[in-house]
């Protein structure tokens, strides 16, 4: 995994992660964390590119990631 972590990821690693890249977005559900990516490489037309992606077991499959 990059940023270097383990899994399952606690708070810290995901807000070491945070302040080493920009973009940084946390799905919630509940109040509570689901997933979590970063997105690279803004571009006109709203393109861009997804990575470090972590959904948490219990809601995948559910389509957290779905745009």
């Amino acid at each position: 995994m990059f940023p270097k972590a383990t899994f399952p990821l606690t708070p810290g690693q995901l807000a070491a992660a945070i302040a080493s890249r920009s973009d940084s977005t946390v799905a919630e559900l509940d109040g509570k964390a689901a997933a979590f990516a970063n997105f690279y490489r803004w571009e006109t037309g709203g393109n861009c590119a997804i990575g470090n992606v972590a959904v948490a077991p219990e809601v995948r499959g559910r389509g957290v990631g779905l745009f």
